[in-house]
């Protein structure tokens, strides 16, 4: 047995010890009082599912799913949400207690879920969250540390201190549509057998830039680049000029030009090589910070990661509020990650329904051919069934989503 073997195994088995103990010591079927650590975020492989929760406009998506679950006692359970985008994963963040009730964390202003289903804990939706702040953007591993992009862990503050875990680690990812990337977009967790797990995450491919964007940056000469800094210059901090100065942009250069204009003024390289190495770099340091706060550093990347291609058009170049380097994206492949994974008591229903486009990439293809006779329950070793779906009809949600615009994570909300 190797290292990795023996962390998963320990890990198992320390934390199945640890909830199973807590829950005996809790006992009996009332409803608790939400004291401090009592709440914990379920982890996708190490849970049943008891309910499906996906938008009535999905009836097409809703059909194929209940067929694949006939039988089984899974609950589909179509919910009107005319007000959204159809996102079900997005509108709250459903929490545990150690007694299995849920708890709703609204974090979206439309949320239409059945109420029933769910203790309300409380509306945690505020104005400044921006779409990085949605359900989507937070995933529980296997020993209950919480991930989620960039700055989006400022949401769980509104947990309190009500939440077992206390680690909570925000990755990097400086590839985003709009300003908006989530975790279920770029990683997963996926059990293989009792005690093991790998993290399914992206790599990226291939980047390429779009029309608009290759016409902004040749349009961009040292003449015109010179004058921009020289309006800058005499604006200076004065309110008025610097409002101006903002007028001119505007109807010289446009905001998407003015925003390579402030990153080319820091130095910064923005040829698709560099680019490209920036991006790897960021891969690479979100793997080191997966392995320090579940391994401790200790496991063989090869062990416990199985990367995916993504290949990604960059639209816009910039500085983010954050001073961040920042590429406004598109996803062009389908992420594999933003799968459904279904465990059931019953072997017949354990499911792995994996979005792909019109036609899977041949690359992701043949991974899944490989990884799929391994991808087997945690709680009894049974393989999953692995079940392509086509999502064109969602991928094409919103010019500004392209292939990201509406996979299955993103549609159906797991209830366990």
């Amino acid at each position: 047995m190797n290292n990795t073997d023996k962390n998963h195994k320990y890990l198992y088995q320390k934390y199945k010890k640890k909830y199973l103990e807590l829950k005996k010591k809790i006992g009996g079927a009332f409803l608790p009082e939400i004291t401090p650590n009592s709440l914990y975020l379920p982890c996708e492989i190490y849970e049943y599912t008891k309910l499906l929760l996906i938008s009535r406009r999905w009836y097409n998506l809703i059909e194929i799913i209940r067929e694949e679950l006939a039988g089984s006692n899974i609950g589909i359970i179509p919910f009107d949400d005319s007000l959204g985008p159809g996102y079900a994963q997005d509108y709250s963040i459903i929490l545990k207690d150690l007694l299995g009730n849920n708890y709703s964390f609204k974090v979206n202003p439309n949320v239409l879920y059945p109420n029933e289903l769910f203790t309300i804990l409380k509306n945690c939706y505020n104005h400044s969250f921006d779409g990085n702040n949605l359900g989507g953007n937070y995933i529980s591993s296997p020993n209950n540390v919480i991930f989620t992009l960039d700055d989006s862990d400022k949401v769980i503050n509104c947990f309190g201190n009500s939440l077992i875990s206390n680690n909570i680690v925000p990755l990097n990812c400086s590839f985003k549509t709009g300003g908006q990337r989530h975790i279920d977009e770029v990683m997963c967790f996926m059990p293989y057998g009792p005690g093991q797990f790998k993290i399914w995450i992206y790599y990226i491919r291939e980047i390429n830039f779009s029309e608009e964007l290759i016409k902004n940056i040749r349009s961009l000469d040292e003449n015109a680049i010179a004058e921009y800094n020289q309006y800058k210059e005499q604006a200076g901090t004065d309110p008025q000029r610097k409002k101006n100065f903002d007028r001119y942009v505007k109807m010289t250069f446009g905001y998407d030009k003015k925003n390579i204009i402030e990153v080319l003024n820091s130095g910064i390289d923005i040829s698709l090589e560099n680019i490209m190495e920036h991006l790897k770099n960021e891969q690479f340091q979100n793997k080191v910070l997966i392995n320090h706060n579940i391994f401790g550093g200790n496991s063989q990347f090869r062990d416990i990661f199985v990367e995916f291609p993504l290949d990604i058009e960059i639209k816009g170049i910039k500085f983010n509020q954050k001073l961040k380097l920042e590429f406004n994206s598109r996803i062009i492949n389908i992420p594999v990650f933003n799968r459904i994974l279904i465990d059931n008591e019953n072997y017949l229903f354990k499911k792995c329904f994996i979005p792909v486009g019109v036609d899977i990439d041949h690359e992701v293809n043949a991974k899944l051919q490989t990884e799929a006779p391994m991808i087997r329950s945690m709680f009894d070793n049974e393989q999953f069934s692995i079940i392509n779906i086509t999502t064109e009809q969602q991928n094409n949600i919103g010019q500004n989503f392209g292939a990201v615009g509406g996979n299955l994570h993103c549609l159906i909300k797991n209830i366990y």
